[in-house]
Formats: C-alpha cells, sequence, structure tokens
C-alpha cells in the first residue's frame, strides 16, 4: 500500500444525540456512516473534533488549530534566535576576554581569563535558554 497517497483525514459523527458524537470518536476518511446510529460522517479537525470542508487529502485541521499552530512555530523560531543570538555573545565575550589575556599578560595567564569566562558562560546559559 502506497502511503504518499493515503488520505489521512479524520470522519466524526455529527449527530449531537449521538454517543460517537460525545465521545468524539474519529474514523477514518474511508467510512462513510456512523456504525451507532447510522448518520453520514463528515470531516472533522484532527485536533479539535470541529467540522471542517472538504477542501482535499491535505486539509486536516480547522483554520483556528492551523492558525495556533503557525502561531506556536514562530514563537519557537524567535524563541531559538534569541537564545542563539545570546549564546553568541556569551561566545564572544569569551573570545575578547581570552584575546585580552593574551595582549596583556601572556599565554599562561591568558588561559586563566579564558577558563574565568568559560565558568561564567556555563552559568549564564541556561538561564538564558529558559526564559
Amino acid at each position: 500500500m502506497n502511503t504518499m497517497n493515503r488520505d489521512r483525514r479524520v470522519k466524526g459523527c455529527p449527530n449531537e444525540e449521538c454517543p460517537m458524537h460525545d465521545a468524539r470518536k474519529k474514523f477514518s476518511a474511508r467510512f462513510n456512516y456512523c456504525p451507532e446510529c447510522g448518520s453520514r460522517l463528515t470531516f472533522v479537525c484532527e485536533k479539535c473534533f470541529s467540522e471542517i470542508e472538504d477542501l482535499g487529502p491535505e486539509h486536516r485541521k480547522c483554520r483556528l488549530c492551523e492558525a495556533e499552530e503557525a502561531e506556536k512555530k514562530e514563537k519557537a523560531k524567535y524563541v531559538a534566535k534569541d537564545a542563539a543570538d545570546k549564546v553568541a555573545g556569551v561566545g564572544a565575550a569569551i573570545a575578547v576576554a581570552a584575546l585580552g589575556g593574551v595582549q596583556k599578560e601572556g599565554v599562561k595567564q591568558a588561559a586563566a581569563v579564558g577558563g574565568k569566562a568559560v565558568k561564567k558562560a556555563v552559568e549564564i546559559i541556561p538561564k538564558v535558554i529558559v526564559k
């Protein structure tokens, strides 16, 4: 069976008096009638069970759930970018501290300065990422 062409939409019973509707029982797209009450099944959102229009096999969520998902993706991108920028800033501070140590005190002292900067970064990074 070719899974690329498989219709992954779900159907639900629209009859509000049916136990299958109350239980939000989801059926495969190939089923047409409710086994409990015999009502014609309709396409429903795979997340919230609200009725959706038949726009093709790719349409599986209602507009509200699609908008919520897009918003979560945008927020995740923003949080990841913000964390990466802060981590990059810490990395730049480590490099500047190490180079400053080389210019002022020599290689052995630069290693100590770099080590202190790394310890500070280890303390800061988890706090930055958690926010």
